[in-house]
């Protein structure tokens, strides 16, 4: 029996989304008690839970790309997802804050066998940090295991 590659790709995205949410969801005691992070070094010297989840990803096998950009929470949520619709080559899977103090958003897409993470957390200094993990299908696999 062939498996509808739409389908597939969905529910693994979907199943890969939910999975990060809920990690996250999890370390929400430490995201609500903790301040803006420093994108260079984390919360007081420590790193951020979603610095933490995504070098767990990377030790899997995911590529990562990180980086800082200048400007507010909401704002570079809107432009992330506005790059994503002008590629065109994407669908859009979830989109949404991961915590109730609004201080870090994410969103999944599926590109091809693909699936891409970006998360956009607030820093200190009226910047963000900006993590994108992207995770191929045997690396999707081999988390699908580990759930």
């Amino acid at each position: 029996m062939e498996r509808n590659s739409r389908g597939h790709q969905f529910a693994l995205a979907a199943l890969i989304a939910l999975a990060t949410c809920a990690a996250l969801a999890l370390a929400w005691p430490r995201l609500a008690r903790s301040p803006a992070v420093d994108p260079a070094s984390g919360a007081q010297g420590q790193p951020s839970v979603v610095s933490d989840r995504v070098a767990e990803l990377a030790g899997k096998g995911a590529s990562v790309s990180e980086g800082v950009r200048a400007g507010e929470l909401p704002d570079i949520a809107g432009e992330v997802l506005e790059a994503y619709r002008a590629e065109g080559d994407c669908v859009l899977v979830s989109a949404g804050y991961l915590d109730l103090a609004g201080r870090v958003w994410e969103c999944t897409v599926a590109r091809g066998k693909e699936v891409e993470m970006c998360f956009v957390e607030e820093a200190q200094g009226g910047s963000c940090a900006v993590h994108r993990v992207r995770i191929d299908p045997q690396i999707a696999e081999g988390l699908q295991d580990a759930l």
